[in-house]
């Protein structure tokens, strides 16, 4: 009878411990999760609240607000234009932090500066690019 107390004993302890370690990582869970969205709802506060600054001041809010503004304003051809709002919404939903904030802006940086409807007259003369029309190529390789 003992042995099997003691058995049942063993059982019951082990039980305790799951229960015990499932709770620890419930609490952890929910404390994370807790975090996040009181992350989520004060960024989303300081959103609204730039965006109330901006429009007192007349000035972009945000630098996502910014760059939808130059792209607005740029003369882009309409596909472009249209990848170039796309690239806003994702830098708009993208984390600070995230490396790809980074390669967003660049992206819009050279979109914007691109001198999309610049017309130039090109030259086609092949014999004037080497500088004169016979010029003479010197063999390639060794010796």
């Amino acid at each position: 009878m003992a042995e099997r107390l003691q058995t049942a004993l063993g059982w019951a302890r082990e039980h305790l411990a799951e229960l015990d370690v499932n709770e620890t990582i419930r609490k952890d869970v929910q404390e994370g999760m807790d975090k996040q969205q009181r992350e989520f709802l004060l960024r989303q506060q300081l959103a609204a609240i730039r965006k109330e600054l901006g429009e007192l001041s007349g000035k972009p809010a945000t630098e996502e607000q910014d760059y939808r503004a130059k792209v607005e304003e740029a003369d882009l051809p309409e596909k472009v234009k249209e990848a170039a709002l796309a690239e806003v919404d994702k830098l708009e939903r993208t984390s600070e932090q995230s490396p790809e904030v980074g390669w967003i802006r660049t992206w819009l940086d050279t979109v914007l500066e691109l001198p999309w409807n610049t017309r130039t007259e090109d030259s086609y003369d092949i014999p004037g690019a080497h500088g004169h029309g016979g010029a003479r190529r010197r063999p390639r390789g060794p010796g």
